[in-house]
């Protein structure tokens, strides 16, 4: 049986929506997909960004105790060597090496 001539234009109506549909969410798909990626990208560069900030301010703060640390120890150590038992013991080091010759 073949098809009436009424249901040809319908079938080129449901054809012709089928088209623009497709079309229109291949369409959206796209669009979605570029936004997507660019959200991504921009994301990413603001997290390095941040990463790297963080890091640098991380290492600032280390580099300052660590100097503030060894600032103390030398301090602490010119105070035990200029006490009267290291002078003494130096001295007696050094008569003691010139005795050995």
């Amino acid at each position: 049986m073949s098809a009436t001539p009424a249901a040809s234009p319908r079938l080129r109506a449901r054809s012709l929506q089928r088209t623009l549909v497709s079309a229109g969410v291949l369409a959206t798909i796209v669009v979605l997909t570029v936004v997507s990626f660019l959200a991504w990208r921009t994301a990413r560069s603001y997290l390095a960004r941040d990463a790297d900030a963080r890091l640098a301010d991380i290492a600032q703060r280390s580099a300052a105790l660590v100097g503030l640390y060894l600032h103390e120890r030398r301090a602490e150590l010119e105070l035990v060597a200029s006490g009267p038992d290291v002078a003494g013991a130096v001295a007696a080091g050094g008569a003691e090496a010139v005795r050995r010759g």
